[in-house]
């Protein structure tokens, strides 16, 4: 390790060089530990954010309501540096694990999103409202946790939305107050959201990402923290 300063005395004689020579060698040692604990001191992950809605899902079978947590995420260390994220319902006994091979994640510099769209209940069972509480984890065993209250609705006030491609040409039918398109490539790994503007146009002036394949329809009504995703559509 580089000391970032350096020390110079001249020599001296008898005990007093001795006694000099172990003061210096102490403060050394002393800055280098100090500079080699602060080297790997370990910065805690926190949680600034949290957003939750109600979302209902389109799947083969039909549509099925889901709930959409994520947490806005800080550590000076990186984004890499998450373990995972937690989020229980403690009266409920309920919880929710988000690794990397099953989180949805979205980077900003050090800050990061990180949760899912398609949480679900044993039996399709409807979400319990109340206290909730979110814990993350770093690789370093350091954690931190918000609690927060949400109630989650009981149903959309909006039919769900139909998006469509056909010949070039894309086509939406939606209630929605906030339109946006969510990107992906062929192997289904998600690219980037766009806000979609109007009701019908070219594929080509949506300014789709150049690789993606699929695109789904998000339709979302903050106010009411409802939303709907529609299954992806093949751009092609």
């Amino acid at each position: 390790m580089r000391i970032p300063y350096r020390i110079a005395f001249r020599p001296l004689c008898g005990a007093f060089l001795c006694s000099a020579f172990v003061c210096v060698a102490f403060v050394c040692a002393a800055f280098l530990c100090a500079a080699f604990l602060c080297a790997c001191s370990r910065a805690e992950p926190s949680i600034s954010y949290w957003a939750m809605r109600l979302v209902y899902y389109e799947e083969n079978t039909g549509v099925t309501p889901r709930l959409s947590f994520f947490a806005l995420i800080t550590d000076d260390d990186g984004p890499e540096d998450i373990e995972e994220v937690r989020l229980y319902h403690d009266f409920e006994g309920l919880l929710w694990v988000f690794k990397k091979n099953n989180w949805v994640t979205h980077i900003e510099e050090n800050n990061v999103w990180i949760g899912s769209h398609t949480l679900s209940m044993a039996g399709n069972e409807e979400f319990p409202s109340g206290q909730w509480r979110a814990v993350v984890a770093d690789k370093s065993g350091e954690r931190s946790e918000r609690v927060f209250g949400f109630d989650v609705p009981k149903e959309s006030k909006y039919p769900f939305p139909k998006f469509t491609i056909e010949n070039g040409n894309w086509t939406l039918e939606s209630d929605y107050p906030e339109h946006f398109l969510l990107c992906y490539d062929q192997s289904g790994n998600f690219l980037r959201t766009l806000i979609l503007q109007g009701k019908n146009g070219t594929v080509q002036t949506l300014g789709l990402p150049p690789e993606t394949q699929n695109v789904a329809y998000w339709g979302e009504d903050s106010a009411g923290m409802t939303a709907a995703l529609t299954k992806s559509t093949a751009v092609k």
